[in-house]
């Protein structure tokens, strides 16, 4: 089975072996992280998510749940089947940033990889070692920014490094 597909999440063994082994796959996420008030914001305009642009929006403080709404949603990248390596994401840098910043634990994004393409280890080696949750292939059109109640709820697959899921906002 494909669980890196369409609207998905990462669980903390993906990326990283010791948490495999360990066993933090799906099984193990804990589902108040993924349930629970999120900010929705706006990424600024042509830019991937670094520690610049992180530092940048201005997160309130005690922010658990965060959903990146980008360019990715403007290009209309979910509703399109071929695969785009030029995306907007998150790079090292703002993962960096967001673990030694926030209280997050899970990050929400627009299109089908939380990390940019050519930093796709390390970006979820950051997020994954902190048990922030990566949310990838958000279908944001019409989401206006502001805080939302998320649920998100992964298919139950042990041993699993992922899960396609059912998120909405309300």
């Amino acid at each position: 089975m494909h669980t890196h597909l369409a609207t998905h999440l990462d669980a903390p063994s993906h990326f990283l072996q010791d948490h495999l082994e360990s066993g933090r796959g799906v099984e193990a996420l804990d589902l108040t992280a993924l349930n629970g008030p999120a900010l929705v914001i706006q990424v600024p305009s042509g830019s991937n998510i670094t520690d610049e642009v992180m530092q940048g929006l201005h997160l309130p403080k005690g922010i658990k749940r965060l959903i990146l709404k980008t360019d990715n949603t403007a290009r209309g990248l979910m509703h399109q089947t071929p695969f785009h390596s030029d995306y907007t994401a998150m790079d090292s840098s703002g993962a960096e940033w967001l673990v030694t910043n926030t209280e997050i634990k899970l990050i929400g994004i627009d299109y089908l990889s939380i990390a940019m393409f050519d930093d796709l280890t390390q970006t979820h080696e950051v997020l994954l070692q902190k048990l922030v949750i990566p949310v990838e292939g958000l279908v944001l059109d019409g989401v206006p920014e502001g805080i939302h109640n998320v649920h998100c709820l992964p298919l139950l697959l042990e041993g699993s490094d992922g899960a396609p899921c059912r998120c909405i906002l309300m």
